[in-house]
């Protein structure tokens, strides 16, 4: 975490499996990261945590420290909510259920958002990997005819390292000069969890950027490489279960999050 995000003014987080999760929704997120930027801020590195990302933290201390440093973690899937359900009747944390569920979005969803509003905020958007070296292009591309509104959409995007464990100093070293060329407002960074909280723990203090965060498969999605789940299952937060009937390749992912992560939660420390 920057210096100047330890002051700042975050939402007040809550505790589940050891990570600290911020109560606040998508409106107030984006509001936030506004005024972030707005003050002249630099390198906030937020997550947005799903179940899969609270439980590989809860088994990999290092990467739980990460998280926590993050001025930001919110709320995504239906999994997460539940966790937070159970906490309140232990806890009794202040919420309603209502308000609650109120503060579930998905990365998707932030990007989406940020792309809507940036073109009148000219706010820079830097897309970073995905599993194909063309999924962040496209995704740019598509974003630009979407979000454009007769504006232009100052949106790059950049592959990334073959290999996240193996990047190269070639490799850094060229992403590092596409990112400092451009000087996001945002990157969005399409590793897959844990690879983009530790690229940017490594690699933040030498990049010039405003906020960072992963957004797992959403490259994919976008660009049309990957079946998104349809807009009902994303509202109810519902994708993982989505994902094991349409990818049963993915069962072993899937277990973790619908079945040994609700199980740590209840069986493990309140």
């Amino acid at each position: 975490m920057s210096e100047h995000a330890a002051n700042f003014s975050w939402p007040r987080k809550t505790s589940i499996l050891g990570t600290g999760l911020s109560l606040a929704g998508k409106d107030e997120v984006i509001a936030l990261l506004s005024l972030w930027l707005k003050s002249g801020n630099k390198r906030a590195i937020i997550v947005t945590a799903n179940a899969e990302i609270l439980l590989w933290a809860s088994e990999h201390s290092s990467y739980q420290q990460i998280l926590n440093k993050a001025p930001l973690v919110t709320i995504d899937g239906f999994g997460v909510f539940c966790a937070l359900f159970w906490h309140k009747i232990l806890r009794k944390i202040e919420p309603s259920i209502a308000q609650l569920w109120q503060l579930r979005f998905t990365g998707r969803q932030l990007l989406e958002n940020i792309c809507l509003l940036a073109p009148a905020r000219k706010w820079r958007i830097f897309l970073l990997g995905g599993q194909s070296l063309q999924a962040a292009k496209k995704t740019a591309q598509i974003l630009q005819e979407k979000h454009g509104n007769g504006q232009k959409l100052l949106i790059q995007s950049w592959p990334g390292p073959l290999e996240v464990a193996k990047e190269t100093t070639g490799e850094w070293r060229e992403t590092k000069m596409k990112i400092n060329a451009f000087k996001p407002d945002f990157i969005f960074i399409a590793f897959g969890y844990p690879k983009p909280e530790e690229w940017l723990a490594k690699h933040a203090k030498d990049l010039d950027f405003g906020v960072a965060l992963g957004v797992g498969g959403v490259f994919n999605e976008i660009a049309g490489f990957r079946k998104a789940a349809p807009s009902w299952v994303n509202r109810l937060g519902l994708e993982s279960y989505w994902r094991l009937l349409t990818e049963p390749k993915r069962f072993k992912r899937i277990f973790r999050a619908l079945i040994k992560f609700p199980l740590a939660v209840v069986f493990g420390p309140s």
